[in-house]
C-alpha cells in the first residue's frame, strides 16, 4: 500500500533523496528520470563515482532540506534538480541548496509556495546555471530580478502561469504611473516563457519583454492578447531583437496584428496556431495569407518556408485579393513584384455522381433520355424503372450498350445479371444506352400440353 502523494506528510529533501535514489529497497514507481549511478548497486559505490547527476522529486511534500552536510555530500555532482509541486517556502533553504550545488545547470522550483520577496536572504552566485523554472510561483519582479542577477549565464527563464495581468503592471507602476521596476531582470536571458500569465494588453507584453535586453525567443501562448500594436517608445522597442515568437491560443483576431509583425526586423519564426483570426480559413488559406504578408519569415508553425513556397504564397495572395474591394497594403507591393496574374482555371476532378443515358424498351415503346445515379446498384436501377417502363422487376432483363459498341458483332453489349453490382463499376459515360426486355415465362398449362405431346 502506498500513500497518495497529495496526502504525504512534510519531509526533508535529504530523506526523499535517500529514499528515492540511495535506498537499496526501492519501492517507488513512475518518476525514475535519473542517470544516477555509474554501475550496479549504489550502496557499493563510494567517493567520486557515487554521484547523482539528476534529481527529480515532484509532488513529494518536501518542505525543508534536512541535514545540510548530508545534502552537500549527496548532490555535489548534480547537474539538474526538479522540485516542482512541493512545499518549499523559505528562500533561505533555496539559497542553501544553490550553495551546495556547484555543478547545477537546470533548476525547477515551479508551483512551490515561495515567499514573494527574498527579505535579507542572499542568493549565491550560480556560475553554471543555464535554465531556471519558476512557473506558478507568483513572485514579485524585484524578487525574480535579485535571483536572476546571481546567475550570470542564465539563458532560459520560465515564468508561465504567473499572474502578470493588467492589475499587476498597474501596481508595479505605482500611483504616479512611473515604473518602479524599470531596470532589467537579466542581461543574459534570451529565451523567455510567459504562457498563461493573463497578459491581455500588448503594452504589458512589451513591458515584460523590456526586462530582458537579450530576448530572442518568446513564448506568449494562451494569453488573452487580442491585438499587436506599434509601441510608441523613444528607445528601441523590445520586439526588435525577437527571432521567434509563439502566440498560439491567444485572442488575436485581426490581420493588422499580423501586418504589424512585418515591422519586426529579426523575426524569422512565428507560431500562431489556434487564434480566432484564422478560424474561418482553410489550411491552404492560413498558410498563404500569412506568408504573403511577412517577407522575412522562414518558419511558420514549425514548417520551413522554401523559396518555392514563398512564391506560391505570394501569387495565391494576389489572386485571393484581386477581386475584393478592400485589399491589404501588401497587395500592391506583391503585384509590383509578380505583375498581373492570369486567372487559374478551376478543374473539377471529383468523380461524377450522375450521367445522362438513353433507355429503350421495344415491348412497351419506351425510349427516353434519363439521368442515371452511378452510386446506385443494378437492382436499384431496375426497381426505379419498373413502374415507368411497365415491366415487372422479376421479369426484367437489363442490357448495357457501351457507347462505342459494335452492333453487328454484339461486342460491347452485356446483360446486367447481378442486382448488387454497383453501376459505378461499369464506368458508364454520358451517351451510353440501356435496353430492357421481358423474360419469357411459360405458363403451367402450356408446359403440361408440351409434356403430353412429347409422350
Amino acid at each position: 500500500w502506498k500513500m497518495s502523494t497529495a496526502t504525504l506528510p512534510p519531509i526533508s529533501l535529504v530523506d526523499r533523496i535517500r529514499e528515492r535514489y540511495l535506498d537499496e529497497d526501492e519501492d517507488e514507481e513512475g518518476d525514475v528520470m535519473i542517470q544516477s549511478f555509474l554501475s550496479s548497486s549504489p550502496k557499493k559505490l563510494s567517493g567520486e563515482r557515487a554521484r547523482l547527476q539528476l534529481v527529480v522529486l515532484n509532488h513529494k511534500s518536501i518542505d525543508s532540506i534536512g541535514d545540510v552536510s548530508q545534502f552537500a555530500n549527496m548532490v555535489r555532482g548534480v547537474h539538474e534538480v526538479d522540485l516542482a509541486w512541493n512545499k518549499i517556502s523559505c528562500w533561505k533553504d533555496v539559497s542553501t541548496m544553490l550553495k551546495h550545488l556547484p555543478q547545477l545547470r537546470i533548476f525547477n522550483l515551479s508551483h512551490n509556495n515561495l515567499e514573494c520577496d527574498l527579505g535579507d536572504t542572499e542568493i549565491p552566485v550560480c556560475s553554471h546555471l543555464d535554465t531556471l523554472i519558476l512557473n506558478g510561483t507568483n513572485l514579485s519582479l524585484d524578487c525574480i530580478r535579485k535571483v536572476a542577477q546571481k546567475m550570470p549565464v542564465l539563458h532560459e527563464l520560465h515564468l508561465s502561469q504567473n499572474k502578470f495581468d493588467a492589475d499587476f503592471f498597474e501596481s508595479a507602476a505605482g500611483p504616479s504611473g512611473e515604473g518602479k521596476e524599470n531596470s532589467s531582470i537579466s542581461d543574459s536571458v534570451s529565451l523567455i516563457h510567459l504562457n498563461r500569465c493573463g497578459i491581455s494588453r500588448w503594452s504589458d507584453a512589451l513591458q515584460m519583454l523590456s526586462y530582458f535586453p537579450k530576448r530572442e525567443t518568446v513564448f506568449l501562448c494562451e494569453n488573452p492578447i487580442k491585438e499587436i500594436l506599434h509601441g510608441k517608445q523613444e528607445i528601441e522597442p523590445p520586439y526588435t531583437s525577437i527571432r521567434m515568437i509563439n502566440l498560439s491560443k491567444t485572442g488575436i483576431s485581426d490581420w493588422s496584428s499580423i501586418e504589424n509583425i512585418e515591422n519586426w526586423p529579426r523575426l524569422v519564426d512565428l507560431r500562431i496556431n489556434n487564434i480566432p483570426l484564422l478560424d474561418d480559413y482553410s489550411d491552404e488559406e492560413k498558410l498563404h495569407l500569412v506568408v504573403g504578408r511577412l517577407d522575412k519569415l522562414e518558419l511558420l508553425n514549425g514548417s520551413s518556408i522554401t523559396r518555392e513556397q514563398r512564391e506560391s504564397s505570394e501569387r495565391f495572395f494576389i489572386r485571393y485579393y484581386e477581386e475584393k474591394q478592400q485589399r491589404p497594403k501588401k497587395y500592391d507591393a506583391l503585384l509590383a513584384k509578380h505583375g498581373a496574374l492570369e486567372k487559374l482555371v478551376k478543374v473539377d476532378l471529383s468523380p461524377k455522381t450522375h450521367v445522362t443515358v438513353r433507355i429503350k424498351c421495344e415491348e412497351t415503346e419506351f425510349d427516353k433520355e434519363m439521368s442515371l445515379k452511378v452510386t446506385d446498384t443494378v437492382g436499384q436501377l431496375m426497381r426505379h424503372l419498373e413502374d415507368e417502363i411497365g415491366v415487372a422487376y422479376e421479369r426484367m432483363r437489363l442490357f448495357y450498350y457501351q457507347r462505342d459498341c459494335d452492333a453487328d458483332s454484339g461486342y460491347g453489349i452485356s446483360e446486367l445479371r447481378f442486382p448488387k453490382q454497383l453501376l459505378h463499376n461499369l464506368h458508364i459515360e454520358d451517351g451510353a444506352s440501356f435496353s430492357i426486355t421481358s423474360k419469357i415465362v411459360a405458363s403451367r398449362k402450356r408446359a403440361q400440353t408440351k409434356s403430353i405431346s412429347s409422350n
